[in-house]
């Protein structure tokens, strides 16, 4: 019979062996020094002085230095350093860079060193105080992300030489790994039964209150019938990747960053050398180029590591982004760069997943780009952290908007997984489909701010490769995990459309000038690559122009990082952000401006409507027109253009918008562009959160304090000043008199907190549906609060524009900068500044530009996509007129990027079906490019001659690979 309290008594008997894993040989005095934050493998001169230990420190972003000398004996056994710190702490011996520790690695093994005197230095971060995540936080200590603590000082404790009680050791770990699996059990099965009396008769043996050395072999050899046992035929099967999420800025600046990929590579690189079943991923190309950079001792051991085959390098992109904001442009190029840099750093490794663990949502065109870039997986958790909904899947088919489908699979529990059996159990026992899922893929390690796989699961995972009562487990590549995974498809469920995270919804607002400079800088960079395809086809040398382009690119991905333009970093992440924006501009104006003239060229792919009502093409070129002078005059309550009238009230506000054909588009009784304020104060995660009652508290603005009207040619200007709380607005409404369309040139000096800043559009249009415009494509969201799923979707992104239509008229709100859309019944609405005080307490406060437009169309979404477009993208000033490199003729396909490729040898024109019709195209192209050298590409632009470069799928992007000619134009 079991006896009572039989868990109690072998927890006490765990804690007994994890006493006495180790006897203490040696304690170590240390020296102390400090220096500013530096990078590299350089070890101070000091000046170094005696302390006392447990030593206390508590300045922040500076770097503690801590130096000691212990011999170390040579009779065998394992040794190991304790070093408690209470940060991350890289480890030097000998003036070489050896491993690190922090909370959760808190011994370094140096048996290597056995025999000799060592030099042991610890570098170990001040880390800093922020606000913590949520609101009312209260502030934390950022030292060791896990690590919750609430304020300084940091302890330093007397490092001690350990030696390795190996029976105890492994007793130890014997006996986790048992009592783990117990606690999975039905107490009533036999199972559990046999093995709790088991172990427990087992331990009896030893003494609770003296040491257990002497005992624990036998125990050990009594106990290894239970560790024998087999799991059955049917029992599923883990597998574990060695895994350290590293986000690329977040609570630190990506110089941390760079120490902590440092850090954690050299204690990877160490468990690959002792395990060799241990294999690791690495996901990040742009850390470990900055490894080779900063820390290339370091990164010699990982190449190392690589050529054992257990160092996997598999991230495709170059940092891991966000997925709702950037462009589809940004996440090609993301892929592209990534690929790069891979290829270069190990000997051109091809990765095959996409893995993104974190990001706050995935745009719906992403699997047709992950395919197009040649990646066979996309991985991902973060849905599981849904508000409203469970995902219905785990291991699906995730289908495009073009009708692309890509293997997807949804990580059980945490992305910083432990080799616990209790978690790898029910790990799996939250699959939902487990008759089409039989194997788990699990990342094992510390994370977030990287750390990765402890000891403790190297020593678990030995236990329970095939361990009755816990699932099979074992090591494995991310690749051939999936590939095992996925090796039959056919019984998958398949789900269509955006991965929208249903949390985090502030990241569509928050920090506004990061989301500026991505928008303004994406379509800069767009208008250059094709002034530079322009230049390169007349034979011009542009090297340096693509130069320039390639360093910005690079800017604007690394600040796509999913913590950094989604806005949920701290204050020095912001400024440093900022800062490299500008330099990105900078490098930009010195490349392109000596190309500047009196011309302006249309980069895009869409018409641009100018003001006249006339139009100039896409990429054509025009001479810049004379500025038209401004009467002023008083401002009227209603304004007569071609296209309609639109009555304005006292308060800023749109109250009748009637079109020519006399169809009214404002809502009875409500205004357009009725700017609002209101609380803003989230439940959990401040900068990441707008919760659903944040509309329930908006109040609309006072009326404005002054205004004044300004009349031209071809349209009213309207300028209003309001003055709320601690902030002035100050917009300009430009109402055109021959196009129909109203901007909202907005300028705003912010200076509050936790408030909301929003405008909202009240229509006439009665839809179940709105659509969205979203990276390569259009998508449509319910504007019901019907079901779980729609009323989840409170708050959604989307880039350019956000539209209403019925069968006569199309009502859009889009924004040059803006991506927090709203869509419930008949009203539009844009959110436009937060101002949450944690992760950083100065988030938004200062001056914002922005504008936004209300967009009116009877010809369906062409006009919208055209006047969005102008938007976005100014027209371009140049020093020569330039005919179109391509026309695009028969469809509705549009020229999204034109560009010199990657190679330097051809022009790659990249197109895209926007309307979601199929459609057959034909091309006209430039005298300098020759017809005859096209070919289809895929979107990295590798050669495809499979690819039909004419016939398109609804959403389809092709990528087409061009040689020039040149033409001799005399």
């Amino acid at each position: 019979m079991i006896r009572a309290k039989v868990e109690k008594r072998i927890d006490q008997y765990l804690d007994l062996l994890a006493r006495h894993r180790y006897q203490v040989i040696e304690q170590m005095d240390l020296e102390y020094a400090q220096s500013e934050m530096t990078m590299g493998e350089h070890v101070p001169d000091g000046p170094w002085q005696a302390i006392t230990l447990p030593f206390d420190y508590r300045e922040m972003w500076v770097d503690h230095w801590f130096r000691g000398v212990v011999t170390l004996p040579d009779d065998g056994g394992v040794l190991s350093l304790q070093l408690e710190t209470e940060t991350d702490t890289l480890v030097f011996i000998d003036g070489v860079p050896y491993g690190a520790t922090n909370p959760f690695h808190p011994r370094l093994d140096v048996t290597a060193f056995a025999g000799q005197r060592i030099t042991v230095v610890m570098q170990a971060w001040g880390g800093h105080r922020y606000p913590g995540y949520h609101p009312s936080d209260g502030g934390r200590v950022q030292a060791c992300v896990a690590i919750h603590k609430r304020d300084y000082p940091l302890t330093c404790k007397a490092p001690v030489l350990l030696k390795r009680n190996d029976d105890v050791y492994e007793l130890y770990y014997d006996v986790k790994a048992l009592r783990q699996v117990s606690k999975t059990l039905d107490p009533l099965s036999y199972h559990y039964q046999y093995l709790l009396t088991s172990l427990l008769n087992a331990l009896d043996s030893l003494s609770l209150v003296e040491s257990p050395v002497s005992g624990a072999g036998a125990v050990r050899a009594a106990i290894a019938p239970l560790l024998a046992a087999k799991n059955g035929t049917l029992s599923p099967q883990v597998l574990s990747v060695g895994y350290a999420h590293l986000d690329h800025a977040w609570l630190w600046p990506i110089s941390e960053t760079v120490r902590k990929a440092a850090r954690t590579a050299l204690n990877m690189c160490r468990f690959i050398e002792e395990d060799q079943d241990f294999v690791y991923v690495c996901t990040q190309p742009a850390q470990m180029e900055a490894l080779k950079e900063h820390y290339p001792t370091v990164f010699s051991r990982v190449r190392e590591a690589w050529r054992s085959g257990r160092w996997e390098p598999n991230g495709v992109c170059y940092v891991e982004p966000d997925c709702m904001l950037p462009s589809g442009e940004s996440l090609i190029r993301q892929n592209l760069i990534g690929r790069r840099v891979t290829a270069e750093l190990f000997d051109g490794y091809r990765g095959d997943v996409f893995w993104l663990p974190d990001s706050f949502g995935y745009t719906a065109s992403l699997p047709q780009i992950l395919v197009g870039c040649g990646v066979k997986y996309f991985v991902t958790s973060k849905l599981s952290w849904n508000d409203t909904t469970r995902f219905p899947y785990d291991s699906f088919l995730w289908e495009s908007l073009d009708g692309t489908r890509i293997p997807a699979f949804m990580i059980q529990g945490s992305y910083t997984g432990s080799m616990d059996p209790v978690d790898i159990t029910h790990a799996y026992a939250s699959v939902l489909h487990k008759e089409t899922q039989e194997t788990l893929l699990r990342p094992i390690g510390e994370g977030d701010g990287g750390g990765g796989t402890m000891h403790s699961d190297l020593a678990l995972m030995r236990r329970q490769r095939d361990l009755q009562g816990a699932p099979k487990n074992r090591w494995s590549t991310v690749s051939g995990a999936l590939e095992r995974i996925f090796c039959d498809v056919s019984a998958l469920p398949v789900y269509t459309g955006e991965l929208y995270l249903e949390l985090h919804r502030g990241t569509y607002t928050s920090q506004a000038r990061l989301k500026r400079y991505n928008r303004h800088l994406e379509n800069l960079l767009a208008s250059y690559e094709y002034l530079s395809a322009l230049r390169f086809v007349q034979g011009d040398d542009v090297s340096s122009l693509l130069s320039a382009l390639d360093a910005a690119w690079r800017i604007v991905l690394v600040n796509q990082f999913h913590d950094i333009l989604p806005g949920s970093s701290i204050t020095i992440v912001n400024r440093e952000a900022e800062a490299s924006y500008e330099r990105a501009l900078k490098l930009l104006t010195t490349a392109f401006v000596p190309l500047a003239g009196p011309y302006l060229l249309n980069t895009t792919g869409w018409a641009h409507h100018l003001p006249d009502g006339g139009k100039l093409g896409s990429f054509e070129t025009m001479e810049a027109p004379l500025q038209a002078a401004g009467i002023e005059r008083g401002a009227g309550s209603e304004l007569a253009a071609d296209w309609g009238t639109v009555t304005l009230d006292r308060e800023g506000g749109i109250t009748s918008i009637r079109l020519a054909g006399g169809r009214e588009l404002v809502e009875r009784g409500r205004v357009m562009n009725e700017l609002t304020i209101g609380e803003d104060y989230p439940v959990y995660w401040d900068a990441w959160d707008i919760d659903e009652d944040v509309y329930a508290k908006q109040r609309r603005l006072d009326a404005p304090h002054t205004v004044r009207c300004r009349e031209t040619e071809h349209c009213w200007m309207i300028e209003s000043v309001y003055h709320f709380s601690h902030s002035t607005l100050e917009q300009t409404m430009t109402c055109f008199k021959r196009l129909a369309k109203i901007e909202f040139a907005t300028t705003v000096d912010w200076q509050e907190r936790h408030r909301l800043l929003r405008v909202n559009f009240p229509t006439t249009i009665s839809t179940d549906r709105a659509l969205f415009d979203v990276p390569f494509g259009i998508i449509s969201r319910s504007t019901t609060s019907n079901l779980p799923f729609d009323r989840a979707r409170f708050e959604v992104p989307a880039h350019k524009w956000a539209a209403l239509q019925d069968s006569a008229v199309t009502v859009a709100v889009a924004s040059d900068s803006k991506y927090g859309y709203r869509a419930k019944g008949t009203e539009l609405s844009l959110s436009l500044l937060r101002s949450p005080e944690a992760p950083d307490p100065e988030a938004d406060l200062g001056s914002h530009r922005f504008t936004y437009a209300l967009l009116c169309s009877t010809e369906g979404l062409l006009p919208i996509q055209e006047e969005s477009a102008a938007l976005n993208r100014n027209l371009l000033e140049v020093d020569s007129r330039y005919k179109p490199l391509v026309t695009v003729h028969g469809g509705s396909v549009m020229a999204e990027t034109v560009k010199v490729s990657e190679d330097r040898m051809r022009v790659v024109v990249r197109l895209r079906e926007w309307s979601g019709a199929p459609c057959t195209v034909h091309y006209q192209w430039a005298a300098s490019l020759d017809p005859d050298t096209v070919i289809a590409a895929n979107m990295i632009e590798e050669a495809d001659a499979h690819i039909d470069c004419f016939a398109f799928r609804p959403f389809e992007v092709k990528t087409l690979l061009v040689e020039r000619r040149i033409v001799d134009e005399s």
